[in-house]
């Protein structure tokens, strides 16, 4: 039976579920855990278990665990990391603020998703620069959440919003292949995610990655799940919904507006997603009681795409 340990612990105000330490690591049994952890490795290695499968860990790398994952470590030497703890709230403001950022969503998203796939190590690797700087900025950080001065959540949300910008600039510069890959690829699903209703193209995708072609769609489809156009179908019809919920507009000017130049062809990708036509979605969504629709697509979660409401096209 896995251990489950609590952010309340953690955590001294509940309203800012926060919390950043450096510390050696000795062996840790299997737990699980009901906030975000991100972590670094400052210096020493192990075997990081993830669901049971174990992958080395050395000195800059760096990983999101997310609070579903079961993990642990084992033969420890030497091994010093940094923890960040992230409560559901800050990492709500995290995904509004930074999601565009191809190196955040790579670290945040497309790390932890491939995991699953075998031979991939689930974290991305930094040098010994970017290293130490990392390291100053978080004991800033530390020391602003210890001080507890006028200001502090703010400035701790602002200067670890700062660090992760940082990050995510070294991480599009890195010589690591396996990162510059994950980051080619969430650069794309940010210009998918934000220009969704453009005319897209397959080769204007590939040419952003900078990936020769079959690599591309080898590692987008690694990332996702999907290919690239069917990555977009979804962002397009996830925003649909949206706008059936929050909109009275026509059925055929929701499918203009997300991207889809003819309605019947809107029409069955919707279904085919959703499970039900346009129509029967806005009915059922408009209904008093009525219970929510699953998505039979779970890995879009991963991708974490964002539907941009009403407001956001004003």
């Amino acid at each position: 039976m896995r251990t489950l340990i609590e952010g309340h612990h953690y955590f001294e105000d509940a309203t800012f579920p926060f919390y950043a330490m450096i510390q050696p690591q000795d062996d840790f049994a299997n737990h699980a855990h009901d906030f975000t952890e991100l972590v670094v490795v400052l210096d020493g290695n192990a075997e990081h278990v993830i669901d049971d499968r174990p992958y080395p860990l050395c000195s800059g790398d760096v990983f999101v665990v997310n609070g579903s994952v079961t993990h642990g470590y084992r033969n420890t030497k030497n091994l010093q990391i940094v923890n960040i703890l992230l409560g559901e709230s800050i990492v709500q403001l995290l995904e509004n603020s930074l999601s565009d950022l191809a190196g955040y969503r790579a670290l945040f998203y497309l790390g932890p998703r491939l995991r699953t796939e075998r031979g991939f190590k689930g974290q991305i690797h930094i040098g010994p620069e970017e290293l130490s700087h990392i390291t100053n900025h978080i004991a800033h950080i530390i020391s602003e959440l210890q001080g507890k001065r006028e200001g502090y959540k703010q400035m701790v949300v602002a200067m670890f919003q700062q660090l992760l910008i940082d990050l995510c600039r070294k991480l599009s510069l890195s010589s690591d292949a396996v990162t510059r890959e994950l980051t080619s690829v969430g650069s794309v699903i940010g210009y998918l995610n934000n220009h969704f209703n453009d005319q897209i193209t397959l080769q204007k995708v590939q040419e952003l990655s900078g990936m020769p072609l079959r690599t591309f769609l080898r590692q987008f489809r690694r990332a996702t799940g999907l290919s690239p156009i069917q990555y977009l179908i979804h962002v397009r019809v996830a925003n649909a919904r949206s706008l059936l919920i929050e909109t009275d507009k026509k059925i055929s000017w929701i499918a203009g507006e997300t991207g889809f130049d003819d309605s019947n062809y809107f029409s069955r990708q919707f279904r085919r997603i959703v499970g039900l036509t346009p129509l029967k979605f806005r009915e059922r969504n408009l209904r008093p009681n009525s219970s929510p629709i699953e998505n039979p697509y779970p890995e879009l979660d991963l991708a974490q795409i964002p539907a941009k409401g009403a407001s956001d096209r004003r």
